[in-house]
């Protein structure tokens, strides 16, 4: 599984973070909230292969889907 994201925290509008520290505030908060979502996705990601591990049915496509990619031609 793969997951991309953009995580832009906007401090600029606090009163309560002064004008000098904005930029870096908002940089920490960026971090420390990333370092929390990695772990809770590679967590959910564990959780589902259990799931599919324990329901062998539930790893069937159902009748009809495709696990390609579909694009659109130009």
């Amino acid at each position: 599984m793969r997951i991309e994201g953009n995580l832009e925290i906007r401090v600029m509008d606090l009163p309560m973070v002064p004008g000098l520290l904005k930029k870096k505030v908002g940089a920490e908060i960026e971090r420390f909230v990333a370092s929390l979502i990695g772990p809770t996705l590679k967590n959910a990601t564990i959780g589902v292969q259990k799931f599919l591990d324990a329901n062998p049915q539930a790893k069937a496509s159902p009748k009809g889907a495709s696990n390609k990619r579909k694009t659109a031609k130009t």
